[in-house]
């Protein structure tokens, strides 16, 4: 796993303690998808996948799922750039992210994650691929091969 997931875990669970599972793999898929809206490039290198409860990290749920053992598995990988320490950038958009979604029950949470455009009940374990968050996200399939370009 990147170093940078496990930045994002440590910064989302020393601000949020008692955060759920289902609330820390969510927050990360946002935060990266917000990442790879706004720069063309994800906060960490996991991959996604459309779960029961919305789009997740696929290494890290598999970690947390594994007992903290990570999955030894194949999948696409997103690009990735080098936050060292999480730049301003992404502590800022950590903070709004979990400050939005603090006061909501982890099953409102879910419904949430749920109503995302991206994600397909009839794709549950399946794999969450870019051209899909961007597709969501209305892009062209024009911008979508700048993004292409830009960041693969």
């Amino acid at each position: 796993m990147e170093e940078n997931s496990l930045q994002l875990c440590d910064f989302l669970i020393r601000h949020k303690p008692k955060i759920s599972s289902v609330k820390l793999l969510g927050l990360i898929y946002l935060i990266d998808k917000i990442s790879f809206i706004k720069t063309g490039t994800p906060v960490t290198s996991d991959s996604y996948s459309h779960s029961e409860n919305g789009p997740v990290p696929v290494n890290l749920f598999m970690r947390i799922a594994c007992g903290g053992r990570l999955a030894q598995r194949n999948f696409p990988q997103f690009p990735s750039l080098d936050y060292p320490d999480l730049s301003e950038f992404i502590i800022g958009t950590s903070f709004k992210t979990q400050t939005h979604f603090q006061s909501y029950s982890d099953e409102d949470f879910i419904s949430h994650m749920k109503s995302l455009p991206e994600w397909k009940p009839e794709k549950i374990g399946m794999i969450l691929h870019p051209d899909e968050i961007l597709m969501a996200e209305g892009l062209t399939e024009q911008e979508i091969a700048h993004y292409k370009n830009m960041a693969f």
